[in-house]
């Protein structure tokens, strides 16, 4: 069962395409490496993925975040330093 699922997308800003008829699919534990030149659109799948931009075309469907996953645990936020003099 995939935890991100692109079908079909398409995406474009201006007359260049990044992506056509895109499909892609991420299962749970699967390792995944974005690979590209500057302005290929590795950023742009990323938002798409977190929802920050819509695709021209197409459905992104990301599965809800389970109890116990690596998205969902909190951030370790070191505790506050202490102010000291250093000489």
């Amino acid at each position: 069962m995939p935890v991100v699922r692109l079908d079909k997308v398409s995406l474009s800003f201006g007359l260049k395409p990044l992506l056509d008829a895109a499909d892609l699919h991420i299962r749970r534990s699967e390792r995944v490496c974005l690979l590209g030149r500057n302005g290929e659109g590795k950023s742009s799948l990323l938002q798409l993925i977190t929802r920050q931009i819509v695709p021209d075309g197409g459905e992104v469907w990301v599965a809800p975040r389970l109890p116990g996953s690596r998205a969902s645990r909190k951030r370790y936020r070191p505790p506050a330093m202490r102010w000291c003099a250093m000489w």
